[in-house]
């Protein structure tokens, strides 16, 4: 999935997104963010090329801790990884996009 945003806010000419840096092990194969309210899958990303990645969110996600994100090895060799009540940083997406 490649990297999105939803519903933008514009301040001033500046477009505030949440943006989540996400930096997983090397046997890590595969990332799912969860939204920790409701439990909506939120973004998946494959991760077996690229292991330090960056995804965009709905601004909101950066003033609360709400997401979940789960790491996976899909050969299930490895134990996987849930990180909770992550937040995300606020940027302004004229910048980072």
């Amino acid at each position: 999935m490649s990297n999105i945003y939803l519903n933008p806010v514009i301040k001033n000419g500046i477009v505030f997104i949440a943006s989540l840096q996400i930096d997983v092990d090397p046997d890590a194969e595969r990332v799912a963010v969860y939204d920790s309210d409701t439990y909506d899958l939120i973004a998946t990303k494959n991760c077996e090329t690229e292991k330090v990645f960056t995804m965009f969110f709905d601004e909101s996600y950066a003033t609360i801790d709400k997401l979940n994100v789960l790491i996976v090895d899909i050969d299930f060799q490895y134990n996987g990884a849930v990180l909770t009540s992550v937040s995300c940083e606020l940027v302004d997406a004229n910048i980072v996009l």
